[in-house]
């Protein structure tokens, strides 16, 4: 099942039985490349890494918006619990390209 990114806020409200909207870009993608349709099962992640993640239903697809009925909230144990940062300097020259 494909995983998607949402905002953190969207998540924490999320119940399940209840409903969930969302928007953006990623609504698109979703509906017109992917040809999701109503009936078909997502599973939500939040952007930040650790938390919850929603099994959700598609009930509706409008333009530019996603009504998802929620089947089930868990934790997320997939994401690692630390967060790392990777910091890269640039060198002058061609000598980065070695």
């Amino acid at each position: 099942m494909r995983h998607f990114f949402i905002k953190n806020s969207d998540i924490g409200k999320a119940e399940a039985g209840g409903t969930l909207e969302i928007g953006g870009p990623d609504v698109k993608h979703i509906v017109s490349v992917l040809r999701k349709k109503p009936g078909d099962v997502l599973v939500l992640c939040p952007e930040e890494g650790a938390g919850r993640e929603v099994i959700a239903k598609i009930s509706s697809a409008d333009e530019g918006s996603l009504r998802l009925e929620v089947l089930e909230v868990r934790d997320n144990s997939t994401e690692p619990v630390v967060r790392v940062t990777l910091i890269q300097g640039v060198i002058k020259g061609e000598r980065m390209d070695t």
